[in-house]
């Protein structure tokens, strides 16, 4: 019979150090790697930004182990160099001066640290990066007087008074047709109320004649006298005048013309004589009247 040889193969058991991994430089001596912190058995990455001032607009990044330290940049908002294990110097975008916001045209662009703010102008509304115009005379916020019209434009109104009435379109008044109108000898003006225009010239009391729009009239005075229209009395004299007349008592009567009467030619009393001592006695009075 032939024989066999048996081989043993014996495989090495691996380091400890090579069982460590790459967080520890070696864990027979109880020390992390560069970049780790910890007891050696448990190690982690040292936080670079911890307790670290970047500085205004500026955001800190840890180096990643097995690096140590920080990087500061500047942040959304502002400009600047990025740094190492430093504050950077980081300065405020002015977003609205270099047109990079991304307001509505009928908004306003307040720049603040690190952004901007976008508020709709007067007359739109929005939440600023959206505007919208608003029809005040759709919501009734004008202030277009009761006899005015409102007309919505672009980001506000106007108001126009309306025909008849002057004014600014805020306050209207009717328009005095009268104002600086002579309708002529007799005749009187009457303004034409608004929506109308204009005057009407009517003749007075006392005279006749057509009444006339936007022109004078053409009044002829009234003769009440030859007419027999007044109200004289039967004995007194009728005269005729401008629109009118006068009544005079013709001679022998007394009155206002209205009323004449005659007078009465004995109704006129003597006094009675005076008494020795200078005043009447009630006898002698008595005697008197009854004489």
């Amino acid at each position: 019979m032939i024989g066999h040889r048996v081989f043993l193969l014996v495989l090495a058991a691996p380091s400890s150090s090579a069982q460590s991994g790459t967080n520890s430089s070696s864990a027979q001596t109880g020390t992390c790697g560069s970049g780790y912190v910890g007891d050696g058995i448990s190690c982690s990455d040292i936080d670079g930004c911890s307790g670290t001032d970047c500085g205004i607009g500026a955001a800190c990044t840890d180096v990643a182990a097995p690096g140590i330290g920080y990087e500061c940049a500047c942040g959304a908002g502002y400009s600047g160099a990025s740094t190492v294990n430093e504050a950077a110097s980081c300065v405020d975008v002015d977003e609205c001066a270099g047109g990079t916001d991304n307001c509505d045209a009928n908004a306003a662009c307040a720049n603040t640290a690190g952004s901007y703010s976008c508020t709709c102008n007067s007359g739109y509304v929005g939440d600023g990066v959206s505007c919208a115009d608003v029809d005040e005379c759709a919501d009734g916020t004008d202030n277009c007087d009761a006899n005015a019209a409102c007309t919505n434009i672009a980001g506000s109104f106007t108001c126009a008074c309306n025909s008849g009435y002057v004014g600014d379109g805020v306050s209207c008044s009717d328009i005095d047709g009268c104002t600086g109108t002579d309708c002529g000898t007799g005749a009187a003006c009457t303004d034409v109320a608004a929506p109308g225009t204009g005057y009407e010239c009517t003749c007075a009391t006392g005279y006749s004649g057509a009444s006339t729009v936007d022109e004078a009239a053409s009044c002829v005075d009234d003769d009440e006298c030859a007419d027999a229209t007044d109200n004289c009395d039967a004995n007194a004299a009728c005269t005729n005048t401008a629109g009118s007349f006068t009544c005079a008592c013709n001679s022998g009567y007394t009155g206002d013309g209205l009323s004449c009467q005659v007078p009465d030619e004995g109704a006129t009393t003597p006094s009675p004589a005076p008494s020795p001592s200078g005043t009447l006695s009630r006898t002698s009075t008595l005697a008197y009247l009854f004489a």
